[in-house]
């Protein structure tokens, strides 16, 4: 990495600790399980390799270290791991536009274990680490990409809108 790709990952570094603790002040809500949120970091693929069971037949189940090196040339990429206390109950990764349009959500994975604490909280958590992070980087939309049908009730209830049939990938978005 040269020395000019250096300053500005540590920019979008500091942005996406900065966007990450902006919205875990806004997730904090009286009587509610505790929201910590930080990056895709080697705690967070430990947890995941050791908290996590896989899921099977059922969608999910990604790889979150070969998905996280995948998107590691991104320097502005979103990532977030979603914790209450040592728990780790969610996680999400995409990257922005080019230009002032949107910042996609790409993939999107509550813990498969049904007892953890941010159960029906992870669409929450992650639209708005993502809301926060896009208008750090002064985008228009978060876009959700390739939702799965079941979700869709949830993410409308998030105030998101599905986009035009035939757009590809199909995806749904949140105006900003």
């Amino acid at each position: 990495m040269t020395g000019t790709q250096g300053a500005i990952l540590m920019r979008y570094d500091a942005m996406r600790e900065a966007a990450l603790l902006d919205a875990a002040a806004r997730l904090r809500s009286p009587g509610a399980a505790a929201v910590e949120l930080t990056t895709i970091n080697p705690a967070a693929l430990h947890a995941w390799e050791h908290q996590w069971i896989a899921r099977q037949g059922q969608p999910g189940g990604w790889n979150w270290r070969d998905q996280t090196r995948r998107l590691q040339p991104t320097l502005n990429r979103f990532e977030v791991a979603i914790w209450s206390g040592p728990t780790l109950c969610g996680l999400a990764i995409g990257k922005p536009s080019r230009g002032a349009s949107h910042l996609a959500v790409q993939l999107l994975e509550g813990s498969p274990n049904t007892g953890h604490p941010l159960r029906g909280r992870i669409a929450e958590c992650v639209t708005v680490a993502a809301a926060s992070y896009a208008r750090l980087l002064g985008k228009a939309q978060i876009r959700l990409i390739r939702p799965l049908p079941g979700a869709l009730p949830i993410y409308r209830r998030l105030g998101f809108e599905i986009a035009p049939e035939g757009a590809k990938p199909p995806y749904c978005y949140l105006e900003l």
